[in-house]
């Protein structure tokens, strides 16, 4: 029954909004002129203040009751009318949620923001369709807005990401710094954005060369000369994919932390934005869903990043996906490469992780078959001798020293063989496998013992090899009596 009554309202609620558009199609701004310059005022929900002499433009937002408000989702000045969320004052303004069941006590604002948003989303396509709504969008909006076009020309520059919609507080802040910024542009127009945000945040002082300002800004956050001139080269575009996440820190320390990385993977061309992005998520993964921007958030290791950064393929889909698992490697193993495995290139990388991979799936194919073993661990010097008794221990082994013991657990289950791992007290390091076999007699003897990739083991462990099979032999028989 409550969802009918939601469904019955959301419909009588999605009919006062057509019908309201329809009529305010025909009529949709009015124009007041005012001391100092100008107010448009559109569907009677929206003013924007255009306020040529203090060069300033607002939007505000009229409520039912007439009263104005700050409201963000109506500060679009270019493009205009191009989100549906443009929608959510004219709401307001017809009070429908006042009218209605839902408007009580027990819904929160974002609740009620969703439900907006749904209605907007109704309308929209048919909106979109309407030939005053985009004669008004495209022609008589932008011309009662009357901005200015030098100005919204250089508001298009500064944007960092070319989606973007340029803002009623970008445009101000434009317009504001016009003629410095028009001298930055003729110098660098790439810098633009940096420069802007630099200005906003009371970082570069308006009073001296913005360029100088901005590189002297960078040097002393750990940038390089060679890092610098890289971002000259390229412009602040390089920044565009981490600012698409709308970090929670400044755009120059997100810059220097990047270039300082850059510069430690010998300032590759520019990243395409597919692998950029797909390095941000896996980041983002592993960092528990937020990168920590105001530190250094990355784990990946330079040489891997820097690799894909200058790989040809570096657009190609197939690629991307094997350079999501050669980062998950690389992260996960955080391996310790040395001079020539750093030049290796993207064939030896993806050798790695797909032998890494293999091995994940041979671990997680193992089963859970244990076995007792009758002696626990034996040393004699500098040597010890470790049991294996379970599946996994010798699937671990065989993984670490590249041996088949994998294939060992039903043998060990069945009590056919033993397995022992010889390895240093100290260090722990690996240096033989060494399996027993049962004589008819029940004593044990050495079958096997073979050191890394089945390579013959050093002389010096057949006596401890030995050794263990005699004191397998006795705990045996220990057991047994």
């Amino acid at each position: 029954m409550e969802s009918s009554r939601d469904a019955e309202a959301f419909q009588s609620q999605l009919a006062t909004l057509r019908k309201a558009l329809h009529k305010l199609l025909d009529n949709p701004l009015r124009l007041v002129e005012k001391c100092g310059g100008r107010e448009v005022i559109l569907f009677e929900s929206i003013i924007y203040r255009i306020s040529p002499k203090a060069r300033h433009i607002d939007a505000l937002r009229v409520d039912s009751s007439g009263h104005l408000f700050q409201d963000g989702y109506t500060r679009d000045v270019f493009p205009v009318l191009s989100r549906r969320m443009a929608l959510l004052p004219l709401l307001d303004r017809l009070g429908i949620w006042e009218r209605t069941p839902q408007a009580d006590l027990f819904l929160d604002s974002k609740t009620l923001t969703i439900r907006k948003l749904a209605l907007a989303a109704a309308v929209w396509p048919a909106l979109k369709r309407d030939w005053r709504f985009r004669y008004l969008r495209h022609s008589l909006l932008p011309q009662r807005l009357a901005l200015d076009k030098d100005v919204l020309s250089l508001a298009l520059r500064c944007r960092l990401d070319p989606k973007e919609s340029v803002t009623t507080q970008s445009f101000t802040s434009v317009w504001q710094q016009k003629e410095l910024l028009e001298t930055v542009a003729r110098e660098n127009s790439g810098l633009l954005p940096l420069i802007l945000h630099g200005l906003e945040r009371q970082v570069l002082d308006p009073r001296f060369d913005l360029v100088q300002a901005l590189r002297a800004n960078l040097l002393n956050r750990g940038v390089t000369p060679a890092a610098w001139r890289h971002l000259t080269h390229h412009g602040a575009r390089l920044f565009r994919p981490f600012w698409e996440r709308k970090p929670d820190t400044d755009l120059f320390h997100l810059a220097a932390e990047y270039l300082c990385w850059l510069d430690e993977m010998g300032l590759p061309p520019p990243p395409s934005l597919a692998v950029t992005r797909t390095w941000l998520d896996i980041e983002t993964g592993y960092c528990n869903g937020e990168l920590h921007w105001n530190r250094g958030w990355w784990n990946l290791p330079a040489p891997i990043l820097s690799a894909a950064f200058h790989n040809p393929r570096r657009t190609d889909p197939t690629f991307l996906r094997e350079f999501a698992a050669a980062a998950h490697w690389a992260i996960f193993e955080q391996p310790t490469l040395d001079s020539n495995q750093r030049k290796a290139g993207w064939d030896w990388i993806k050798r790695q992780w797909q032998a890494w991979q293999a091995e994940q799936n041979t671990r997680a194919a193992a089963g859970d078959a244990a076995w007792a073993s009758h002696l626990g661990e034996i040393r004699a010097g500098d040597l010890i001798a470790v049991p294996m008794t379970t599946e996994i221990q010798l699937v671990e082994e065989g993984l670490v020293m590249r041996n088949c013991l994998a294939t060992y657990a039903a043998w060990c289950e069945n009590g056919e063989v033993r397995v022992f791992s010889i390895r240093r007290v100290d260090s722990g390091k690996r240096l033989a496998d060494l399996s027993i076999v049962p004589e008819e007699d029940g004593t044990w003897v050495v079958s096997d013992i073979k050191g890394y990739a089945n390579t013959a083991s050093p002389t010096y462990l057949d006596k401890f090899a030995w050794r263990v099979a005699d004191a397998y032999t006795q705990a045996t028989r220990d057991v047994i009596q």
